[in-house]
């Protein structure tokens, strides 16, 4: 067995890998973040520019390829 084919975690492909691996990935993401009780997601170390984000009138997150749906 070569070393890729253990990499890929049992996967024909690395996208395939990729795909299927995102639900838990997005929810390691946000743990410890996700404030259900009030609707709310805090990001640590944004707190310095909280006046500047509260009068943002929009916002472009640039990305490519799959991190594209993270953004």
């Amino acid at each position: 067995m070569k070393i890729e084919e253990l990499e890929k975690g049992g996967y024909k492909h690395f996208m395939l890998k990729e795909i299927f691996e995102q639900p838990e990935s997005l929810r390691r993401t946000i743990a410890g973040r996700l404030i259900s009780s009030e609707g709310n997601i805090k990001f640590g170390g944004l707190e310095v520019f909280e006046k500047e984000l509260k009068n943002l009138h929009s916002l472009t997150v640039v990305a490519m390829g799959t991190a594209r749906f993270t953004g």
